[in-house]
């Protein structure tokens, strides 16, 4: 079993494959024990995605973070959401 207080699983929500990607990670996550260790879903690439508001509809249920690093959007987002997790 692996142990962490936080993990970042880093998404790129342009990619029109997202949801297999996801999966794969979830299942990789799961065979290493590591499915209940506090992830935080971060969804880069929000500059191109031409759909954000279904994007954020879709995946509310992961409680998400978006940014986008080319454009330097959404870092206080991420902060805010790594610090509420490890306080």
């Amino acid at each position: 079993m692996i142990e962490a207080d936080l993990l970042l699983h880093i998404i790129d929500a342009a990619d029109p494959k997202i949801d297999e990607k996801i999966e794969v990670v979830e299942n990789i996550l799961k065979e290493l024990g590591c499915e209940n260790s506090g992830a935080i879903y971060v969804f880069n690439k929000i500059d191109l995605v031409t759909d954000l508001e279904t994007l954020r509809k879709t995946y509310e249920h992961l409680n998400p973070v978006y940014i986008s690093a080319k454009k330097k959007a959404g870092y206080e987002d991420l902060k805010n959401a790594i610090s509420k997790h490890l306080l």
